[in-house]
């Protein structure tokens, strides 16, 4: 039976799947559907999948309107963009306020300064004042009612070291499979989550500045870092080339250090936060 839709061919399909997969953060789950199908994996990491979809939704959309539309009913309620009634007062919230219940708790021996979930919420990273990050497994977490825990099974998979001073930020790399952080040592360091072994970092950036932010473009191939410097660097995470990126002339840099750097969803754009009030 021929499943290729036409015009378009079964492995195109599935490699766009693949990819969106990892860019996601399901990158084993996308290695596991590469294995099953026979079509093999790319190095790349992209979003070409959801602009696809994106773009057929727009173009949905379009024809809808299009579409004669019956009168509007007499004496109806007006209603603003977004179909909300704006002629009747706020309804009050119902319901209790949800309950919270801490099943688990590790210690630094130092402050901790930061945490991070990774995208698909299978890990955890934590960062301290010690200089030290842990890594926990989401799953390994249990409910405190539940059977007591092995030693085996701890949340707590992976204790890091590489750095000389405290850790101010963590990001996870859109495959889910490798780990940066930034210290005040002014290095940022990329660990992979994936090996059984080790604690170090496999390759650093290194500024003449204490870091205090980084966050990974969508596309996996860019770390920006902020710090206590006026400026947002911008490191290729394969060439290691360093980039010193410069405001438009009508809004001018920034006057004091970086506090944190964040990206738009889809990349296009990039916001930094300062110690001059400024973002």
């Amino acid at each position: 039976m021929d499943d290729d839709a036409p015009g378009v061919r079964r492995d195109e399909v599935i490699r766009l799947i693949l990819c969106q997969l990892s860019a996601y953060g399901y990158a084993n789950l996308s290695q596991a559907i590469a294995a099953h199908t026979g079509v093999p994996m790319t190095a790349d990491s992209n979003s070409r999948l959801a602009e696809l979809v994106a773009q057929g939704l727009q173009s949905e959309q379009g024809r809808a309107q299009q579409r004669p539309t019956k009168p509007a009913a007499r004496n109806a309620e007006p209603e603003d963009d977004a179909g909300i009634d704006l002629s009747r007062p706020p309804r009050a919230p119902t319901g209790e306020a949800p309950q919270f219940q801490m099943w688990y708790k590790t210690k630094h021996k130092g402050v901790a300064t930061t945490a991070a979930f990774s995208r698909d919420g299978q890990y955890i990273a934590t960062g301290s004042a010690d200089t030290s990050l842990k890594l926990i497994e989401v799953d390994r977490v249990r409910s405190p009612a539940g059977a007591p825990m092995r030693r085996e099974d701890k949340p707590v998979i992976r204790t890091l070291y590489n750095h000389e001073a405290e850790i101010t930020g963590l990001a996870f790399h859109p495959n889910g499979l490798v780990l940066a952080s930034c210290s005040a040592d002014r290095s940022a360091k990329l660990f992979d989550i994936s090996a059984a072994y080790g604690k170090h970092a496999f390759q650093s950036f290194g500024d003449n500045f204490a870091f205090r932010s980084i966050a990974f473009h969508p596309s996996g191939d860019y770390l920006a870092a902020g710090g206590d410097a006026p400026e947002v660097r911008l490191y290729n995470v394969h060439t290691e080339k360093a980039y010193l990126l410069q405001p438009g002339a009508d809004q001018g840099p920034h006057a004091a250090a970086v506090t944190q750097v964040a990206y738009a969803g889809g990349g296009a754009l990039l916001a930094s936060a300062s110690c001059d009030g400024s973002v």
